[in-house]
């Protein structure tokens, strides 16, 4: 895969910074990653989003290096790696994969227990209204940062819903992707056909559907606020074939311990990069600052993150290093852009960093990832 090249500079400090809405747009973008990125997700998903990237002929290796996977154990599907990784993934794939089918024939290949831990808790539920509350309570636990909801329309139709993070021109992969692994594993636990009463995508229809058409067999509307599927209310009573209630219940007990130790984090370094991640671009994130957002004393914070073997400086230095080469990959995006997201005072600031960090100019950066 390559990058387009932009035009040559020869003072690459003296880029023009966009039109302010252009650049509050891209700021927005940013941080929408970084949100993302204080979420996590099990390395199994993006490992198996590779492998499918590899047998449309990508390659595999520039994928993990480009959306910044590199030393992470993909082996260990239950590792928990960042959903910015996968934000960056859904758009590398989308550039290099041109078949509007891709999407949905890979979410209907998923095999129920590639889902892990949410796989069995719905796998060895008693109905199939029973596997989509455990999906809606559980799911979190393969990606923290997709929600699911059960609603039922009216009386006699069941809907769950998706959301998801931002992200770009990876969208309608995303969506054809966990729509199609939806459906497939409720016809895998079910072992019945299911066919919907009609499915939404959170996007414009593009220009071919048929694989869309082959697997859903229903109505497909596009452009809708929310991306959902919408079963007959007779479907949520179909028994799973292999139900076993006193496992699930077991397995949910441990999905609970799973969610919470989500939601608790498990260090205050955690707790800071996440702090940090969202106030970047507003300013230097300070000691004092990053203090009161978690509510904690400035020394109560700078002694727990040193027994931690860390501190603030070290966070934010090594946050900003893996956010600039993630931005200079983006050639649509200024190197004066780069230093403002990134809190920096002026672009010369940003060089010196990027000089100590990698040897390289940013600009000398972006050549050697043509």
């Amino acid at each position: 895969m390559t990058v387009p090249k932009s035009s040559p500079r020869a003072d690459p400090a003296a880029e023009p910074l966009a039109d302010a809405s252009v650049l509050h747009e891209k700021v927005r973008a940013v941080r929408g990653v970084r949100r993302a990125s204080t979420k996590t997700l099990q390395a199994r998903v993006v490992a198996r989003m590779l492998n499918a990237a590899a047998a449309e002929g990508l390659n595999r290796e520039a994928l993990i290096e480009a959306a910044g996977l590199q030393g992470v154990d993909l082996s260990d599907g239950d590792a928990r790696v960042s959903t910015s990784t996968q934000v960056a993934l859904w758009q590398l794939l989308a550039k290099g994969i041109s078949d509007p089918g891709f999407g949905v024939r890979m979410g209907a290949s998923i095999r129920i227990r590639e889902a892990g831990l949410l796989g069995y808790v719905m796998q060895y539920s008693t109905t199939l209204e029973t596997a989509l509350k455990r999906l809606v309570r559980y799911g979190r636990v393969l990606n923290d940062s997709v929600e699911s909801t059960l609603e039922r329309p009216d009386a006699h139709q069941v809907a769950i819903s998706q959301t998801h993070p931002e992200l770009g021109i990876g969208l309608p992969l995303a969506i054809d992707y966990r729509l199609a692994a939806l459906l497939s594993a409720c016809r895998q636990i079910t072992d019945v056909e299911i066919e919907p009463i009609e499915v939404a995508f959170a996007y414009e229809m593009r220009a071919s559907t048929i694989e869309h058409a082959r697997f859903f067999r229903c109505p497909l509307r596009f452009g809708r606020h929310t991306s959902r599927l919408v079963f007959a209310e007779r479907d949520m009573h179909l028994p799973v074939r292999r139900g076993d209630e006193r496992l699930a219940e077991y397995l949910s007990d441990y999905a609970e311990h799973v969610l919470h130790s989500l939601v608790s984090g498990h260090s205050v370094s955690e707790r800071v990069r996440s702090a940090i991640w969202n106030t970047l671009s507003d300013g230097r994130p300070t000691v004092p600052r990053i203090a009161s957002e978690l509510e904690i004393p400035s020394r109560t914070l700078q002694r727990r993150l040193a027994e931690e073997g860390t501190s603030i400086q070290r966070e934010v230095e090594e946050i900003r290093k893996g956010m600039a080469m993630a931005l200079l990959r983006d050639r649509t995006i200024s190197i004066d852009e780069v230093a403002f997201l990134l809190g920096y005072p002026e672009p010369s600031t940003l060089f010196r960093s990027f000089k100590r960090w990698t040897g390289m100019t940013p600009q000398q950066f972006r050549s050697t990832r043509t």
